[in-house]
């Protein structure tokens, strides 16, 4: 652009034309517009605000405190003294038992209440076994849970001689249990439950009933629960009170009678309200 471009045809400067003057009627006296999170205009009125003009703010009630962050979508601004509702987020559930398992991180959406309490998952301990294991159970012990000693063993002072058929011998030992049958019907009174402390081959028995059941009965011992699994006795009568009935076989050994460590035995009976004490003859192998 020319320096003569800028000026007149004279060669002059061309006047500045004055700005309007302010009057009056040029000044808006309507309440400017509210500030909010609407997009910017630059708007359409040909009047001015005063310079001591005060916009307004749109406000609006908070929303619930959620799960995830987000902008919002809403056009209203919040109030520094705003309160979110937490309430909402708490949840109104019983919180999960405590266990022996995994733990987890949950995947629920609402929080747990300061003063919640969570339960534990209980169960009846095992009897006394012949050797330490932590176990399997998700469910823990009370405090004041009670371990079945099982058996009693007594050693009997004679040693078995080897036998030719099974190359198997040793030193004569009594169980004595005590058993209290299911209830009403047939049912099993457990001796052991995969706990026999060791390998031994099953001679004899007695049965002595201390509180007879509701009917007449019997009792033979077995490796199964539910009359299953091999019988290793004879029939044992379970209907006098403090009468001994022995096993009848004699100490007859049948293969079936030979028991390995860690195996389970129970007394199946007819009548399982009856209840007493086992005297079981065993020989240890070792």
């Amino acid at each position: 652009m020319t320096m003569r471009s800028k000026l007149g045809a004279s060669g002059r400067a061309s006047p500045r034309v004055p700005p309007t003057a302010l009057t009056p009627g040029n000044l808006c006296d309507d309440n400017p517009e509210n500030v909010n999170a609407d997009p910017a205009s630059p708007g359409v009125s040909e009047q001015v605000s005063r310079c001591d003009h005060k916009h307004d703010v749109d406000t609006g009630v908070p929303v619930s405190v959620g799960s995830a962050n987000a902008e919002g979508v809403a056009s209203t601004l919040a109030r520094s003294d705003h309160v979110h509702d937490g309430t909402t987020i708490l949840t109104a559930v019983a919180p999960v038992n405590v266990t022996k398992a995994a733990a987890a991180v949950g995947v629920a959406a609402t929080a747990a209440r300061s003063d919640h309490k969570h339960d534990i998952d209980t169960a009846v301990p095992v009897d006394v076994g012949a050797a330490n294991a932590e176990g399997t159970a998700t469910s823990l012990a009370r405090s004041d849970h009670v371990h079945a000693l099982g058996a009693d063993i007594v050693t009997v002072n004679n040693v078995d001689p080897i036998d030719s058929a099974t190359n198997e011998g040793g030193p004569r030992l009594t169980f004595i249990i005590p058993w209290v049958g299911p209830g009403a019907g047939a049912g099993d009174a457990t001796l052991f439950n995969a706990n026999l402390p060791f390998k031994c081959r099953y001679v004899s028995a007695i049965c002595l009933t201390t509180n007879i059941g509701a009917g007449t009965g019997g009792a033979t011992i077995r490796t199964a629960a539910g009359g299953l699994g091999n019988q290793i006795s004879t029939s044992m009568g379970t209907t006098t009170t403090a009468t001994r009935t022995v096993d009848a076989s004699g100490g007859i050994v049948l293969p079936n009678h030979t028991l390995a460590a860690g195996s389970s035995l129970f007394l199946r009976l007819t009548d399982g309200t009856a209840q007493g004490l086992l005297y079981v003859d065993v020989i240890r192998i070792d």
